[in-house]
């Protein structure tokens, strides 16, 4: 072989050689929590757009709603979204910088997500703009800096500030051991419901009669009481509504064994829409499907039977 090749394969090892020593010592920009808190250390959570802000707690009993109204947190949604946020990191890269960038990456005060994570002591430990421009992923801002940062993730549609959302929808759950009896009263009917160790009795004025244990109208009305959920709720003034409670469309007391009751009052709404206050609580009410409402005013032949299912009739 030649000299002149031998020299020129000799500087093309050493140059590829070269090119992989600085490509191996060029600084790797490795991902950067969004929070640096411990998961464990946080003790509230506050989300705000331009037009709601959602406060979220960690109290005694767990992930508590503190604002804008008391309530329990919808636990599988809080849950993802607590996860997703903990797991959030971005990359060193400054995407943009200064006040036109802010505007155009929307995280500024009009078009952001903001997430204010808090300590235990409630200090303020990180102030986050999230925003999107249509991209795959969101960009973040920190609170007093303009330089706007890319993340592998996109929380800004994932997780908007409807409150249905984040608050809990059960609203009563009554495991059927602990039902005494059930008094139903109605325009158009009244009767009672009595408890033997699951064993049904049907009482009304004329007449009484035992329930057989596979009766579907009494499962059904079992299974709402261990599981009344809602997404619609009226909180504050409810002055409005208040009237049509009086008395209401129809009306439940569920007596328990520990000697307390639980009360259903039911109103009707337009269009087939029906309100329930809870155990006399104006300050919130809930919209239900009729299909709840349902189950407290079949007349007294629907308990009569052995199976609804295999009679035919229309449950």
């Amino acid at each position: 072989m030649k000299r002149n090749k031998i020299i020129l394969i000799a500087l093309l090892l050493i140059l590829i050689a070269a090119w992989l020593i600085l490509k191996s010592r060029r600084p790797v920009e490795r991902p950067i929590p969004i929070f640096a808190i411990d998961s464990l250390s946080i003790g509230r959570i506050e989300m705000q757009d331009h037009q709601t802000t959602i406060s979220i707690i960690h109290a005694e009993n767990g992930w508590r709603i503190n604002k804008p109204v008391d309530w329990e947190v919808d636990l599988h949604y809080f849950s993802a979204f607590f996860q997703d946020l903990i797991r959030a990191t971005y990359t060193p890269t400054v995407m943009a910088e200064g006040k036109m960038a802010i505007s155009n990456y929307r995280t500024d005060q009009a078009n952001a997500l903001q997430v204010k994570v808090f300590d235990k002591k409630n200090r303020l430990v990180s102030h986050v703009f999230f925003g999107n421009i249509g991209n795959a992923f969101d960009y973040i801002r920190f609170s007093q800096s303009e330089k706007i940062f890319q993340i592998p993730a996109k929380l800004t549609t994932t997780y908007n500030l409807d409150l249905r959302f984040w608050r809990d929808p059960l609203l009563l759950s009554i495991e059927e051991k602990e039902i005494k009896k059930i008094e139903v009263k109605s325009a158009r009917q009244e009767y009672t419901l009595v408890n033997n160790k699951g064993l049904w009795h049907y009482y009304d004025e004329i007449e009484d009669f035992d329930i057989k244990p596979e009766n579907r109208q009494m499962m059904r009305i079992v299974s709402i009481l261990l599981s009344l959920e809602t997404r619609v709720f009226f909180d504050g003034d409810n002055s409005e509504y208040l009237t049509d409670f009086n008395p209401p469309y129809c009306d439940v007391r569920i007596y328990l064994h520990d000697g307390s009751v639980r009360r259903l009052s039911f109103s009707s709404l337009p269009e087939k829409r029906y309100l329930l206050m809870l155990d006399s609580e104006p300050k919130t009410l809930y919209e239900v499907v009729g299909d709840v409402l349902d189950r407290f005013m079949r007349y007294k032949d629907i308990f009569r039977e052995q199976d609804a299912y295999r009679m035919g009739l229309d449950l």
